[in-house]
């Protein structure tokens, strides 16, 4: 009898841990109810991809860049890629207006310039320039934030790289 008793017991745990487990599945009950013709129009409107312009190695480095333009401003962005690290940014002209895609030109990617690993940090900088503007931006690796960014000169213009130095 007390076998008997211990049986149903188990089983009528093991009936409960079931329906318990079974109510807890993971369900994403607002994409459910989406026809999957629905989800493919999700849209934003008058906004246009960027669109690729050049991708090529960076000279001397391991990075990868991607130049894109986009088609309703013209203006153009670069994005570099390393292994784990990355940025992207908007491209300026040496005045500090956004450079534009004139929608012909063959675009120069960036030279890299310098490198250094920062010992204090464990960071690496590189430091590369726009051979069209002259624009000079800064890439920090091993950091959370890993972007690019435009250098700056101490009066807040666009630093520029001078070829003669």
């Amino acid at each position: 009898m007390a076998k008997r008793k211990n049986l149903l017991v188990v089983i009528i745990t093991l009936i409960l841990m079931c329906i318990t487990l079974a109510g807890c599945a993971e369900m994403d009950h607002e994409s459910k109810d989406i026809k999957d013709d629905e989800k493919e129009k999700i849209v934003y409107e008058d906004v246009s991809p960027l669109i690729l312009i050049k991708k090529e190695k960076v000279e001397d480095s391991s990075s990868t860049q991607y130049i894109f333009y986009d088609p309703e401003t013209m203006i153009m962005y670069s994005h570099l890629t390393d292994v784990n690290h990355y940025g992207m940014l908007e491209m300026h002209n040496s005045d500090g207006t956004p450079r534009l895609y004139d929608g012909k030109s063959d675009v120069k990617t960036l030279v890299l310039i310098n490198k250094l690993k920062i010992e204090e940090t464990g960071f690496k900088e590189y430091v590369y320039f726009d051979p069209e503007t002259l624009v000079m931006y800064v890439h920090y690796t091993d950091m959370n934030d890993k972007s690019i960014s435009e250098m700056h000169n101490s009066d807040g213009t666009l630093r520029t790289y001078d070829p003669q130095k």
